[in-house]
């Protein structure tokens, strides 16, 4: 090799060790920023948090009840469940509707001369049942697990993939 070839090698490395060396320190100077930023934003959250009783006593009650009446959780969750039930009764109305027969005809057919096939009405059922199971414990009984949801939704989610 030349005496040119091996200095522009040698200058080569030389800009190459002194790129990866200022990255390298620029990259931990802002991974230091970064965390020192978000150590104090944690800590200064953390602290304010703490010293807000209201707040603390506001997140941990905010399920349950208040002078004997149902939370305001509660009362959505059970809302929510309802117009579940509403609105899939109104598809299942609407199917008949767009199958173009009577209605009563429809609810006859669906209903009295029911078949897995072709029938929606085992869908408007689970969402009756699921409107009964829900509301019954935690609307009237108050329970707070969530037992009832971990069966109900795979067992309707089953149901529901199978039809």
């Amino acid at each position: 090799m030349s005496a040119g070839n091996n200095r522009r090698i040698s200058q080569a490395r030389e800009v190459a060790e002194i790129v990866i060396r200022n990255s390298a320190h620029n990259s931990t100077q802002s991974l230091t920023r970064y965390q020192s930023a978000n150590t104090m934003a944690n800590i200064n959250l953390n602290d304010s948090l703490l010293n807000n009783s209201d707040y603390l006593h506001e997140t941990l009650a905010a399920g349950s009840a208040r002078d004997g009446r149902m939370s305001a959780v509660r009362r959505f969750f059970c809302l929510f469940v309802t117009f579940d039930l509403l609105f899939t009764t109104l598809l299942w109305i609407l199917c008949f509707v767009l199958i173009g027969e009577d209605i009563m005809t429809q609810l006859i057919k669906q209903v009295a001369h029911y078949t897995y096939e072709t029938s929606l009405f085992d869908i408007v059922m689970s969402a009756g049942c699921r409107f009964i199971l829900i509301l019954l414990f935690y609307g009237i009984l108050g329970i707070n697990h969530w037992c009832v949801i971990a069966v109900s939704i795979p067992i309707e989610s089953t149901h529901s993939s199978l039809k």
